[in-house]
């Protein structure tokens, strides 16, 4: 089962990253490949979506639950989708000055060969990209800033 870890230490708080990871709706202006973003629920403490991604005329959409506490953690996990499992988690910590460090952890396994073969690089490298996506979205937004 294929796991990924990334981490970057970022001239922005804890808050600003995290509001660009919780803001699901935003994905299709910044992230590698992602084609669409439904919001199907949201609450205080969660969010419900369908994100579909393209490449190479292939489209695939997966629904995920992401559950999260402000400035702190996002956890996803899978509802629906080409995956036996898959979960995610966030992390956001404080360095001071305004610094940060985020952290995604990521384990998956497709639901059978034929998509793992398909798909498999594909999502590899989307999720490798992630972090550094949302760096870069953070620039956009809030300006470059040096740590």
């Amino acid at each position: 089962m294929p796991t990924i870890s990334r981490s970057a230490v970022v001239p922005y708080t804890t808050e600003e990253i995290y509001d660009l990871v919780n803001d699901v709706a935003s994905y299709p202006e910044f992230i590698p490949w992602c084609k669409r973003c439904e919001i199907i629920s949201t609450s205080e403490h969660s969010t419900r979506a369908r994100m579909t991604f393209a490449k190479s005329g292939v489209e695939k959409s997966l629904v995920t639950e992401n559950t999260h506490e402000r400035g702190k953690s996002i956890d996803l996990r899978l509802v629906d989708g080409p995956f036996r499992h898959l979960r995610g988690h966030w992390r956001f910590y404080d360095l001071g000055d305004g610094n940060s460090k985020v952290t995604l952890e990521m384990d998956f396994e497709f639901s059978n060969r034929l998509v793992a073969y398909a798909f498999g690089k594909f999502f590899t490298q989307l999720s490798g990209r992630l972090v550094d996506a949302f760096v870069q979205r953070a620039q956009e937004i809030y300006g470059k800033r040096h740590g």
